[in-house]
Order: structure tokens, then sequence, then C-alpha cells
């Protein structure tokens, strides 16, 4: 099985503007210590979403998502790998009819997109409410955003190894990459992501090697299926988000 990566890294100058989830998630109480959203997918359907033969694993993240909180307010909706790619272009300037265009995409950029513009699925927008940064070490917040939010998009460096292990644990070799990938799961061992179509897993000494930014996600799906804790401050959230919803 062929597999992409494509994440570039952050634009410095907006990372620095967007919101930290920091304050809302340490006011969150009683996370638990094992979270995991993604078994209402049947294993074998998140699809690779083009990243097979693109690198445009931002976006394909993005489909991870719509699809994770779809299951938890049917009916679930894949993306199709041209939703996918449509995206991709829309955010990258990709050409399918110039190879040479395929250069990958910024996390940050991605989100933005999603959340001024909405993605197309399926004859209607998915929109995105808000996002906003988490520090990859800081475990507990990571742990809060899953459980509160559903999911945590994710940039990690990759290294060769990474290509074929079962869990990502090995730090040796040379890096091949910037990758993005969806974190669904978590647990004192490590965290599970969705990419390249399936669940992987990960240690968390992998995680704080490799991780590179990570992202609270707002979605209304998540919202409608009533998941978010009772208290989790959406209004706040949002406001905070609205010079770039504007933008």
């Amino acid at each position: 099985m062929n597999r992409k990566l494509g994440r570039l890294p952050h634009d410095r100058a907006l990372f620095a503007q967007l919101p930290t989830a920091a304050g809302h998630l340490a006011a969150l109480r009683d996370v638990p210590a094992v979270v995991d959203w993604s078994r209402h997918v049947a294993p074998g359907s998140w699809g690779m979403c083009g990243n097979d033969v693109l690198g445009d694993c931002t976006c394909a993240a993005v489909a991870h998502a719509i699809a994770l909180w779809q299951s938890y307010c049917p009916p679930i909706t894949f993306l199709t790998d041209q939703e996918v790619v449509a995206l991709y272009s829309a955010v990258s300037g990709y050409n399918p009819g110039r190879p040479e265009t395929d250069k990958g995409a910024r996390c940050a950029d991605v989100l933005q997109r999603w959340m001024r513009q909405g993605v197309a699925c399926a004859g209607s927008v998915d929109l995105l409410s808000a996002f906003a940064t988490i520090d990859p070490r800081n475990h507990a917040h990571v742990r809060a955003a899953l459980w509160a939010m559903g999911a945590v998009y994710a940039g990690v460096l990759l290294h060769e190894a990474q290509e074929s292990e079962a869990v990502w644990s090995n730090l040796t070799g040379p890096v091949v990459g910037g990758h993005s990938v969806l974190l669904v799961a978590a647990d004192p061992n490590g965290l599970t992501c969705v990419t390249w179509g399936e669940l992987r897993r990960m240690t968390w000494a992998w995680w704080d090697a490799c991780a590179e930014e990570a992202y609270a996600l707002l979605s209304p799906r998540w919202l409608a299926a009533g998941r978010a804790p009772q208290g989790f401050p959406v209004v706040a959230l949002q406001a905070e988000m609205s010079v770039f919803a504007a933008g």
C-alpha cells in the first residue's frame, strides 16, 4: 500500500495569532484516563481519501473527523476522494492536471478554510465552529480535548520506521517528513490516530518527540450529538475565533 505525507510546517505568524484551548481544557474536571471515540466507525471504512497518491493528509484528517462525529449523530457519511481532493486543491493550489503542484498544505490553512467556507460532503456543507491550539506535550489537555470534542487534529514528524510500525515508537532512522493525523483515542500507554485509512497506535514518548502541532476542534455535529461535557464554554471558544471566521 502506498502512503504519502504532505503536512507543511505551520506559518509562525498565523500560528501565533490563534487562540489556545489551554484555559478551557484546564477547567474540565473528571476527564477519564481512557478515551476512545473510534468504536462506531467500522474497521476498514475510514478510507485513504487520496492519501495513497497525493500529499493531502491534512485534508484526509478532515474527512476522518467528519466521519467520526457523524457516527455519533447519524447518518454517517464518508467524504469521497473527489471531495477530499477538492478541499486540498482549494487550500493548496493543487491542480490534478499538474502533478508538480502536489506540494502539501499547512494544518491551520486547512482548518481556517473549513471554518470559513465549510467542506462539501454528500451534497451538503460541513462546518467547523472553531479550532484552537493545544500544547502537544500537555497530556492532560490532549486527553481533555479528545474527551470534550471527540477528536484532536495533529501534525507530526514521521521517521522511516513509522511507515511499517504497528505502534509508532521508533525514533531512530531518517525523518521522512511532516504528516497530519486525527487523534481519536488515548489511554495511559499512548494514543490512537486515524491515518492512511486505518487506526494506528503511538506511545506517549513517541508523541512527545514527534508531535509539532495539535488543535482542538469544535464541531456543530458533536454538539448536536450532545457529547460535549456540560459547562464546556462553546460560546467563548467561538468568540475567540470570530476574527478568523470573518476573515
